[in-house]
């Protein structure tokens, strides 16, 4: 296992690389593991980055706002206008 992290870390790094006989890696995860878990986070929890929570935010009080511009009209339509 340590070997196969090892080599992950030479293959990202490769400006760094580090040797067998170390017995101890800079970082614990790679950078692959890192963005997998980044993905996880966001599944679950709906948002992980600051940005991309805003991003959401932003998207569902658009539609929110959209559905309530929409309803309103027809609000407006049906008490308001004259027939015919």
């Amino acid at each position: 296992m340590f070997i196969l992290h090892v080599n992950n870390w030479n293959k990202e790094h490769p400006e760094h690389p580090i040797d067998w006989a170390t017995k101890t890696l800079p970082e614990p995860y790679s950078d692959q593991e890192i963005l997998a878990i980044k993905n996880v986070a966001n599944n679950i929890y709906g948002s992980y980055d600051k940005s991309l929570k805003a991003q959401y935010e932003h998207t569902a009080l658009g539609w929110a706002f959209g559905m309530y511009t929409t309803w309103m009209n027809g609000f407006y339509n049906n008490w308001f206008m004259k027939p015919g």
